[in-house]
Protein backbone atom coordinates (compact mmCIF):
# COMPACT_ATOMS: atom_id res chain seq x y z
CA UNK A 1 0.00 0.00 0.00
CA UNK A 2 1.04 3.49 -0.62
CA UNK A 3 1.63 5.93 1.97
CA UNK A 4 -1.35 7.81 2.70
CA UNK A 5 -1.38 11.61 1.81
CA UNK A 6 -2.91 13.16 4.84
CA UNK A 7 -3.58 17.11 4.74
CA UNK A 8 -3.83 20.18 6.88
CA UNK A 9 -6.60 22.05 7.24
CA UNK A 10 -6.23 25.07 5.20
CA UNK A 11 -7.89 27.53 3.23
CA UNK A 12 -5.59 28.83 0.85
CA UNK A 13 -2.65 26.86 -0.60
CA UNK A 14 0.82 27.50 -0.05
CA UNK A 15 2.94 29.38 -2.38
CA UNK A 16 6.30 27.12 -2.21
CA UNK A 17 9.61 28.77 -3.06
CA UNK A 18 12.09 25.79 -4.57
CA UNK A 19 15.68 26.41 -6.40
CA UNK A 20 19.68 25.31 -5.83
CA UNK A 21 20.83 28.05 -3.52
CA UNK A 22 22.14 31.92 -4.90
CA UNK A 23 20.10 30.98 -7.83
CA UNK A 24 17.28 34.13 -7.51
CA UNK A 25 15.28 32.42 -5.28
CA UNK A 26 15.78 35.48 -2.57
CA UNK A 27 15.42 38.02 -5.09
CA UNK A 28 11.52 36.50 -6.50
CA UNK A 29 10.86 35.93 -2.88
CA UNK A 30 11.40 39.17 -1.34
CA UNK A 31 9.83 40.85 -4.54
CA UNK A 32 6.16 38.57 -3.88
CA UNK A 33 6.43 39.42 -0.60
CA UNK A 34 6.36 43.29 -1.05
CA UNK A 35 3.46 42.13 -3.52
CA UNK A 36 1.14 41.03 -0.89
CA UNK A 37 3.05 36.87 -0.25
CA UNK A 38 2.79 36.45 3.12
CA UNK A 39 7.06 34.54 3.68
CA UNK A 40 6.48 34.79 7.17
CA UNK A 41 6.81 37.06 10.05
CA UNK A 42 10.29 36.04 11.51
CA UNK A 43 12.95 35.79 8.72
CA UNK A 44 16.73 35.39 7.89
CA UNK A 45 17.77 38.19 5.60
CA UNK A 46 17.47 35.91 2.42
CA UNK A 47 13.67 35.82 3.32
CA UNK A 48 13.61 32.17 4.61
CA UNK A 49 11.01 31.37 7.28
CA UNK A 50 12.53 30.61 10.57
CA UNK A 51 9.56 28.21 11.56
CA UNK A 52 10.04 26.40 7.83
CA UNK A 53 14.09 26.75 7.73
CA UNK A 54 14.90 25.06 10.97
CA UNK A 55 12.59 22.42 10.13
CA UNK A 56 13.86 21.52 7.00
CA UNK A 57 17.05 21.79 8.20
CA UNK A 58 16.52 19.38 11.49
CA UNK A 59 14.92 16.70 8.90
CA UNK A 60 18.08 17.06 6.89
CA UNK A 61 20.49 17.12 10.15
CA UNK A 62 18.76 13.81 11.62
CA UNK A 63 19.34 11.95 8.18
CA UNK A 64 22.61 13.02 8.13
CA UNK A 65 23.14 15.35 5.77
CA UNK A 66 22.52 18.76 5.49
CA UNK A 67 21.85 21.53 2.05
CA UNK A 68 25.28 20.44 0.78
CA UNK A 69 24.50 16.71 0.83
CA UNK A 70 20.94 16.62 0.47
CA UNK A 71 20.64 13.09 -1.36
CA UNK A 72 20.46 11.53 1.71
CA UNK A 73 17.13 12.48 2.37
CA UNK A 74 15.75 9.58 0.27
CA UNK A 75 16.23 7.17 3.07
CA UNK A 76 13.46 9.44 4.95
CA UNK A 77 11.34 9.66 2.50
CA UNK A 78 11.48 5.88 1.03
CA UNK A 79 10.91 4.84 4.58
CA UNK A 80 6.59 4.97 5.08
CA UNK A 81 6.41 4.34 8.42
CA UNK A 82 9.49 7.20 9.70
CA UNK A 83 8.06 9.54 6.77
CA UNK A 84 4.34 9.56 8.17
CA UNK A 85 6.14 10.41 12.03
CA UNK A 86 7.79 12.77 10.20
CA UNK A 87 4.81 14.60 8.64
CA UNK A 88 2.93 14.22 12.08
CA UNK A 89 5.89 16.06 13.80
CA UNK A 90 5.36 18.91 11.39
CA UNK A 91 1.45 18.98 11.89
CA UNK A 92 1.53 19.14 15.26
CA UNK A 93 4.40 22.12 15.19
CA UNK A 94 2.45 24.03 12.47
CA UNK A 95 -0.91 23.52 14.96
CA UNK A 96 0.70 24.64 17.74
CA UNK A 97 2.16 27.99 19.25
CA UNK A 98 5.43 27.82 17.32
CA UNK A 99 3.51 28.67 13.96
CA UNK A 100 3.63 31.97 15.40
CA UNK A 101 6.74 32.79 14.74
CA UNK A 102 5.74 32.53 11.25
CA UNK A 103 2.33 34.16 11.63
CA UNK A 104 3.36 37.01 13.30
CA UNK A 105 1.48 38.99 16.46
CA UNK A 106 -1.81 39.66 14.07
CA UNK A 107 -2.54 36.34 14.22
CA UNK A 108 -2.32 35.72 17.65
CA UNK A 109 -5.94 35.89 18.25
CA UNK A 110 -7.41 34.20 15.40
CA UNK A 111 -5.95 30.42 16.11
CA UNK A 112 -3.02 28.56 15.26
CA UNK A 113 -2.23 26.95 11.98
CA UNK A 114 -2.64 27.46 8.08
CA UNK A 115 -6.11 27.44 8.98
CA UNK A 116 -5.95 31.02 9.79
CA UNK A 117 -4.28 32.15 6.49
CA UNK A 118 -7.16 33.72 4.17
CA UNK A 119 -4.77 35.39 1.51
CA UNK A 120 -1.97 34.12 -0.27
CA UNK A 121 1.15 32.95 1.35
CA UNK A 122 3.87 30.53 1.24
CA UNK A 123 7.79 30.02 2.44
CA UNK A 124 10.92 30.55 0.67
CA UNK A 125 13.77 27.89 1.22
CA UNK A 126 16.16 25.91 -1.28
CA UNK A 127 16.07 23.02 1.06
CA UNK A 128 12.39 22.70 -0.16
CA UNK A 129 14.03 21.50 -3.34
CA UNK A 130 14.44 18.20 -1.78
CA UNK A 131 12.00 18.05 1.08
CA UNK A 132 9.21 18.68 -1.33
CA UNK A 133 7.53 15.45 -1.18
CA UNK A 134 6.99 16.02 2.92
CA UNK A 135 6.03 19.30 2.56
CA UNK A 136 3.55 18.13 -0.23
CA UNK A 137 1.66 15.38 1.79
CA UNK A 138 0.54 18.17 4.14
CA UNK A 139 -0.42 20.30 1.51
CA UNK A 140 -1.02 18.62 -2.15
CA UNK A 141 -2.56 21.90 -3.93
CA UNK A 142 0.31 23.38 -3.22
CA UNK A 143 1.91 26.22 -5.95
CA UNK A 144 5.36 25.17 -6.52
CA UNK A 145 7.53 28.36 -7.84
CA UNK A 146 11.14 27.04 -9.39
CA UNK A 147 13.77 29.79 -10.11
CA UNK A 148 16.90 28.31 -11.81
CA UNK A 149 20.76 30.09 -12.76
CA UNK A 150 23.80 30.01 -14.36
CA UNK A 151 25.76 26.91 -12.63
CA UNK A 152 29.04 28.93 -13.06
CA UNK A 153 27.59 31.95 -11.45
CA UNK A 154 25.46 29.55 -8.65
CA UNK A 155 29.34 28.29 -8.16
CA UNK A 156 31.14 31.70 -7.75
CA UNK A 157 28.60 33.08 -5.49
CA UNK A 158 28.76 29.97 -3.35
CA UNK A 159 32.29 30.02 -3.01
CA UNK A 160 32.67 33.88 -2.05
CA UNK A 161 29.46 33.15 0.53
CA UNK A 162 31.44 30.48 2.14
CA UNK A 163 34.42 31.69 1.87
CA UNK A 164 33.73 35.03 3.91
CA UNK A 165 31.34 32.69 6.32
CA UNK A 166 34.69 30.33 7.11
CA UNK A 167 36.81 33.11 7.25
CA UNK A 168 34.71 35.25 10.04
CA UNK A 169 34.43 31.85 12.19
CA UNK A 170 38.08 31.58 12.31
CA UNK A 171 38.42 35.02 13.56
CA UNK A 172 35.56 34.59 16.44
CA UNK A 173 38.15 31.28 17.16
CA UNK A 174 40.75 33.11 17.44
CA UNK A 175 39.17 35.39 19.81
CA UNK A 176 39.30 38.40 17.44
CA UNK A 177 36.56 40.92 17.82
CA UNK A 178 33.31 40.68 15.36
CA UNK A 179 31.39 43.63 14.37
CA UNK A 180 27.20 43.75 15.19
CA UNK A 181 26.65 43.68 12.10
CA UNK A 182 29.24 40.78 10.78
CA UNK A 183 27.65 39.01 13.75
CA UNK A 184 23.95 39.18 12.13
CA UNK A 185 25.09 38.45 8.85
CA UNK A 186 26.94 35.30 10.41
CA UNK A 187 23.22 34.15 11.76
CA UNK A 188 21.27 35.52 8.86
CA UNK A 189 19.28 38.38 10.26
CA UNK A 190 18.49 41.69 9.06
CA UNK A 191 17.93 44.94 11.61
CA UNK A 192 14.81 44.76 13.13
CA UNK A 193 12.90 46.63 16.04
CA UNK A 194 10.19 46.39 18.30
CA UNK A 195 8.13 43.21 18.94
CA UNK A 196 9.89 41.06 16.47
CA UNK A 197 13.59 41.97 17.85
CA UNK A 198 12.36 40.85 21.33
CA UNK A 199 11.05 37.63 19.71
CA UNK A 200 14.21 36.62 18.01
CA UNK A 201 16.24 37.16 21.41
CA UNK A 202 14.17 34.94 23.02
CA UNK A 203 13.98 32.58 20.64
CA UNK A 204 18.21 32.41 20.51
CA UNK A 205 18.75 32.29 24.18
CA UNK A 206 19.09 28.39 24.00
CA UNK A 207 21.02 28.17 21.03
CA UNK A 208 23.43 31.06 22.97
CA UNK A 209 23.62 29.00 26.41
CA UNK A 210 24.35 25.54 24.64
CA UNK A 211 27.33 24.52 25.65
CA UNK A 212 27.87 22.54 22.17
CA UNK A 213 27.59 26.02 19.73
CA UNK A 214 31.12 26.31 19.79
CA UNK A 215 31.87 23.43 17.84
CA UNK A 216 29.98 24.33 14.93
CA UNK A 217 32.13 27.32 14.31
CA UNK A 218 34.44 24.48 12.62
CA UNK A 219 32.11 23.91 9.90
CA UNK A 220 33.62 24.69 6.26
CA UNK A 221 31.44 23.98 3.58
CA UNK A 222 32.55 21.86 0.40
CA UNK A 223 31.00 24.63 -1.85
CA UNK A 224 34.12 26.68 -1.31
CA UNK A 225 35.20 24.89 -4.35
CA UNK A 226 33.92 26.23 -7.45
CA UNK A 227 33.62 22.39 -8.91
CA UNK A 228 31.86 21.11 -5.70
CA UNK A 229 29.39 24.52 -6.39
CA UNK A 230 28.76 22.90 -10.10
CA UNK A 231 28.57 19.44 -8.62
CA UNK A 232 25.89 20.88 -6.40
CA UNK A 233 23.79 22.86 -8.79
CA UNK A 234 23.29 19.68 -11.07
CA UNK A 235 21.79 17.70 -7.97
CA UNK A 236 19.24 20.27 -7.33
CA UNK A 237 18.07 20.97 -10.79
CA UNK A 238 17.88 17.87 -11.38
CA UNK A 239 15.66 17.06 -8.32
CA UNK A 240 13.42 20.54 -9.12
CA UNK A 241 12.85 19.37 -12.54
CA UNK A 242 11.63 16.12 -11.20
CA UNK A 243 9.43 17.77 -9.31
CA UNK A 244 8.41 20.71 -11.98
CA UNK A 245 7.30 17.48 -14.35
CA UNK A 246 5.46 15.38 -11.99
CA UNK A 247 2.94 18.63 -11.25
CA UNK A 248 3.06 20.84 -14.19
CA UNK A 249 -0.21 22.14 -13.73
CA UNK A 250 1.03 23.56 -10.50
CA UNK A 251 4.73 24.68 -10.81
CA UNK A 252 6.25 27.41 -12.99
CA UNK A 253 9.83 27.32 -13.69
CA UNK A 254 11.80 30.86 -13.99
CA UNK A 255 15.23 31.30 -15.62
CA UNK A 256 16.87 33.88 -13.37
CA UNK A 257 18.83 35.58 -16.23
CA UNK A 258 15.37 36.14 -18.54
CA UNK A 259 13.77 37.41 -15.14
CA UNK A 260 16.76 40.10 -15.48
CA UNK A 261 16.21 40.67 -18.67
CA UNK A 262 12.70 41.67 -18.81
CA UNK A 263 11.35 41.37 -15.34
CA UNK A 264 8.27 43.39 -15.82
CA UNK A 265 6.35 40.33 -17.66
CA UNK A 266 7.96 37.53 -15.28
CA UNK A 267 7.04 39.43 -12.51
CA UNK A 268 3.43 39.98 -13.50
CA UNK A 269 2.78 36.07 -14.74
CA UNK A 270 4.36 35.09 -10.87
CA UNK A 271 1.95 37.69 -9.22
CA UNK A 272 -1.01 35.95 -11.31
CA UNK A 273 0.01 32.03 -10.32
CA UNK A 274 0.47 33.36 -6.58
CA UNK A 275 -2.76 34.58 -7.14
CA UNK A 276 -1.72 38.19 -5.83
CA UNK A 277 -3.79 41.87 -6.19
CA UNK A 278 -1.22 43.75 -6.90
CA UNK A 279 -1.80 46.53 -9.92
CA UNK A 280 0.67 46.99 -12.50
CA UNK A 281 1.97 50.21 -11.54
CA UNK A 282 3.42 48.46 -8.28
CA UNK A 283 4.65 45.59 -10.21
CA UNK A 284 6.75 48.31 -12.26
CA UNK A 285 7.60 50.18 -9.51
CA UNK A 286 9.77 47.22 -7.76
CA UNK A 287 10.97 45.96 -11.30
CA UNK A 288 12.82 49.76 -11.86
CA UNK A 289 15.60 49.13 -9.44
CA UNK A 290 16.38 45.22 -10.97
CA UNK A 291 19.59 44.83 -12.41
CA UNK A 292 20.17 43.11 -16.02
CA UNK A 293 24.31 43.69 -15.71
CA UNK A 294 24.39 40.79 -12.88
CA UNK A 295 23.52 38.10 -15.91
CA UNK A 296 26.16 36.13 -16.34
CA UNK A 297 28.88 37.63 -14.46
CA UNK A 298 31.52 34.70 -14.94
CA UNK A 299 31.84 35.72 -18.32
CA UNK A 300 34.08 38.64 -17.03
CA UNK A 301 36.34 35.95 -15.19
CA UNK A 302 38.99 34.09 -17.41
CA UNK A 303 39.53 31.31 -14.54
CA UNK A 304 35.53 30.94 -13.89
CA UNK A 305 34.88 30.84 -18.09
CA UNK A 306 37.92 28.01 -17.91
CA UNK A 307 36.59 25.69 -15.19
CA UNK A 308 33.16 25.59 -16.71
CA UNK A 309 34.34 24.95 -20.30
CA UNK A 310 33.91 21.31 -19.74
CA UNK A 311 30.99 21.02 -18.02
CA UNK A 312 29.06 22.18 -21.14
CA UNK A 313 29.01 18.91 -21.26
CA UNK A 314 26.54 18.12 -18.47
CA UNK A 315 23.50 17.12 -19.44
CA UNK A 316 21.34 19.82 -17.41
CA UNK A 317 23.57 22.35 -18.28
CA UNK A 318 22.46 21.56 -22.32
CA UNK A 319 18.78 21.14 -21.48
CA UNK A 320 18.92 24.67 -19.78
CA UNK A 321 20.30 25.97 -22.63
CA UNK A 322 23.66 27.31 -20.44
CA UNK A 323 25.65 25.24 -22.68
CA UNK A 324 26.11 28.24 -25.99
CA UNK A 325 26.57 31.37 -23.43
Amino acid sequence: MGLPRPRMDYQTPPVILIGMHRSGTTLVGSLLQRLGLHLGWMQQENWEALFFLERNEQLMQVCGGGWESPDVLQSLLRYPEMRRQAIELIRRDMESWRFLSYLGPRYLWKGRGPGVLTSPWGWKDPRNSFLLPLWLDLFPDARIIHIYRHPMDVARSLSTREGRRAKRQVSRLAGESVTEDARKRGLGIRHEKGLLRWYRRLWSVPQVLSPLRRYEKLRVSATVSLEDGLRLWTEYVRECYAHVDRMPEQSMSVKYEDFLANPVPHLQSLRDFCGLSAGEDEVKSLCSVIRADRRYAYLEDDESRQVFEPHKEDEWVKRLGYDCD
